[in-house]
């Protein structure tokens, strides 16, 4: 029900409330329909009792009833149900909870991959393969998004304390005086910054590659020969024409040195790549991958520890049957003990003599002793092989994947474990071969990003390098404007620290806000 009707006020049958959850019972001729839902209430036999109502067509027409597919997690709160399903896509790691436990026998999640993957991570691994990849990255891509997951808060908790008053502007006047003075010891600075810069440039120097593909890139973007004062762009314009020369110096030797260091890792990842699709490829070739290699090999661990354990049961078989036999021969002694008793005459009346029961006394005698040695015997053996069926896995490279790493099963319960072992062989080796694919995905991936990554940082380096040239342009064709624009740029420069410093030694004072002791709404069981 999507509305809220109060029919008990009018007398017309229970109220029909937004929310309410039944099931049609009954469709009338004049296309009404009954809808028949649970109460609270339980009846003397334990049912909970039911209420119904009627909804006409227009009541259906307006929206009021509507099919129930699915509902809020927050609606869902309270209520107990056979079988779960939780729609993952939008719900945090509080929502995740209450909506997963609703289900008495079974509760399942859905995540498509597409939806809550994101594109990058895409772009960088490519399409799944395998339903078994497929789940991996939607469970890891599910879990990143519920780490990012917030409690409730209230909206007090996000007030900021007033600011402090605005300190005074200075005086217009007293600002120009100011510039006018640092303009002047800024023109001086690049006066002597030009002269020193002229001998190093005399001198004989080289130049890394990196160096020389910025400064090809930048002369096939440079500005032309000559520039009239109305063509030459703005320096507040120009990329990187706000920087002063020695900070444009550092720029170029920063942006080249990021180009370089993302250039070492490409080549390494592309290094990785190849090995990695060297190996993919002859394993093909083969016909046997390292999965399957992997499952081969913890196969033959099993097998050895299957040969324990057939030789486990043997001994126990042994033991089962020198016990038995044990048992006779003491079963029979307390007889012949009895005929040794026996007279002569008895003896022979009964067609035997002292000589032959001594004789049966002997045999049986050691019949019961090799009986209780060899019992023990074969139960050592049969104990001992059963801990080495378990020590083959327990300390093989395959225990951790095995799940072999804690104590020994019961002896009843080992053949059974190692048959479930058995079976896992064939999807952790196809989870291996996964990974190698998602692995390969990966470096690819980051071959192209650093590889990106370092264009950028030469394109970035080839505008400094540009201005550069620029500057060296203008202080030969038009010196003037060279040394206004030097003159501003310093000056700007300077103006920055100076507001820079006066932020640092008059930060902003930080108070500190008590939020008040209340929690906000949370989600619960």
């Amino acid at each position: 029900m999507r509305a809220n009707d109060y029919r008990e006020r009018r007398g017309a049958g229970p109220d029909v409330l937004n929310g309410y959850r039944g099931v049609i019972t009954s469709i009338g001729e004049d296309r009404r329909v009954e809808i028949t839902w649970r109460t609270k209430d339980r009846l003397p036999d334990g049912t909970m009792r039911t209420e119904s109502a009627w909804m006409s067509p227009d009541d259906i027409a307006a929206g009021r009833l509507s099919l129930g597919y699915a509902m809020t997690v927050a609606a869902s709160q309270g209520m107990t149900c056979d079988t779960g399903l939780l729609y993952g896509h939008g719900a945090n790691a509080f929502a995740a909870y209450p909506g997963l436990t609703r289900g008495r026998t079974a509760n399942h999640i859905w995540l498509p991959l597409d939806v809550v993957e994101s594109e990058r991570t895409r772009e960088e691994l490519g399409a799944a393969h395998t339903d078994a990849e497929r789940l991996d990255r939607a469970v890891h891509a599910f879990a990143t998004y519920l780490g990012q997951s917030r409690p409730d808060s209230m909206v007090s908790d996000e007030l900021r304390p007033a600011p402090e008053p605005v300190t005074a502007p200075v005086p217009h006047q007293v600002r120009l005086d100011q510039a006018r003075q640092d303009a002047q010891a800024a023109v001086e600075q690049a006066r002597r910054t030009v002269s020193a810069r002229a001998a190093r440039m005399r001198s004989t120097t080289t130049k890394s590659s990196l160096q020389h593909s910025a400064e090809a890139e930048a002369n096939r973007s440079a500005a032309p020969a000559e520039e009239s004062p109305e063509e030459t762009p703005s320096w507040k314009d120009r990329p990187y024409g706000t920087k002063t020369d020695e900070q444009l110096d550092t720029s170029v030797r920063t942006f080249l040195r990021e180009a370089k260091e993302y250039d070492a890792v490409a080549a390494k990842t592309r290094e990785d790549y190849e090995t990695l699709r060297e190996r993919l490829k002859r394993e093909g070739a083969e016909g046997l991958t390292r999965g399957q290699k992997w499952a081969e090999e913890a196969g033959a661990v099993l097998d050895t520890a299957v040969a324990h354990l057939r030789t486990a049961i043997e001994e126990a078989g042994r033991v089962r049957w020198a016990d038995e036999s044990a048992r006779q021969a003491r079963a029979v002694l307390p007889d012949i003990n009895r005929q040794m008793d026996a007279s002569w005459l008895a003896l022979r009346l009964a067609g035997s003599s002292r000589k032959e029961v001594q004789e049966l006394r002997e045999r049986y005698f050691t019949q019961a002793v090799d009986g209780d040695a060899e019992g023990l015997r074969a139960r050592r053996a049969s104990d001992d092989a059963r801990k080495a069926a378990w020590s083959a896995v327990h300390d093989s490279p395959f225990a951790q994947a095995l799940g072999a790493t804690g104590y020994a099963p019961r002896p009843d319960d080992l053949p059974e474990a190692l048959a479930a072992m058995r079976g896992t062989l064939a999807h952790k080796g196809q989870q291996i071969d996964a990974r190698d694919q998602t692995r390969l995905g990966h470096l690819s991936g980051a071959i192209r990003k650093a590889g990106a990554e370092a264009a950028d940082w030469r394109r970035h380096a080839a505008l400094a390098v540009t201005e550069q040239q620029r500057r060296k342009l203008l202080a030969t064709t038009q010196p003037d404007l060279h040394r206004a624009e030097t003159i501003a740029r310093r000056a700007a420069a300077d103006a920055q620290q100076r507001q820079q410093a006066a932020v640092q030694a008059h930060p902003e004072p930080s108070a500190t806000f008590t939020p008040l002791q209340q929690e906000g709404p949370k989600m619960s069981r």
